[in-house]
């Protein structure tokens, strides 16, 4: 616990100088058995934004952070996760086959970010790399 503590302290700084320059709710998370766990986050001061997730849960093959830290699983590591939890569909452009999902996770690689466009809720549209 007390290493996840001292995680978040250390990205906090960081995450709010996200938040000034680009006006977005920044969040981190860690990969915890096939989910994005998040540890902390800063919200945007915008009307709209996504709320206060920490200790929240999320699947990792539908977020920008899940694919960010999906992409740097061996081969073997993503196998086992994708048989163990499945790639259960949220929207209609969820990845949801092993096969799409490791070519995404190639561009992660390729570019240094995921993107999330609506994978796990409609409207909501997200950018996550790995640190």
């Amino acid at each position: 616990m007390a290493a996840r503590l001292d995680l978040a302290a250390i990205a906090r700084p960081f995450l709010e100088q996200l938040v000034r320059e680009t006006g977005e709710t920044a969040h981190m998370g860690v990969l915890r058995e096939g989910e994005v766990l998040s540890i902390t986050n800063v919200e945007s001061s915008r009307t709209l934004h996504t709320p206060r997730t920490v200790g929240r849960r999320t699947p990792a093959h539908c977020s920008s952070l899940g694919k960010s830290l999906l992409a740097f699983l061996s081969d073997t590591e993503l196998d086992e996760l994708i048989a163990a939890r499945g790639l259960k569909a949220y929207t209609v452009s969820t990845i949801t086959t092993p096969e799409v999902l490791k070519a995404e996770l190639q561009r992660v690689r390729e570019r240094g970010h995921a993107v999330d466009a609506e994978e796990y809720e409609e409207g909501l549209k997200c950018v996550g790399a790995p640190v």
